[in-house]
């Protein structure tokens, strides 16, 4: 729920929005980026979440879909 309460902001790279996690939770969560990519991958498999065109070699972004605003 975090990752996507992150992707609701603004669509982000993992990074940001291991950022903007941290910035937010921090003080409840020390999350990883061993946690923030699965949850990536298993948020886009189950189509609340997209990944855009790369804006850099590497590196995608990602937005939340419609499903995944409604959850």
């Amino acid at each position: 729920m975090a990752v996507l309460g992150g992707l609701s902001i603004a669509p982000m790279t993992g990074y940001a929005l291991r950022e903007q996690i941290r910035d937010a939770l921090g003080q409840f969560w020390a999350e990883s980026f061993g946690q923030i990519y699965p949850a990536l991958a298993a948020l886009e498999r189950d189509g609340l979440i997209e990944r855009q065109a790369a804006l850099r070699a590497g590196s995608s972004t990602f937005a939340i879909t419609p499903q995944g605003s409604a959850r």
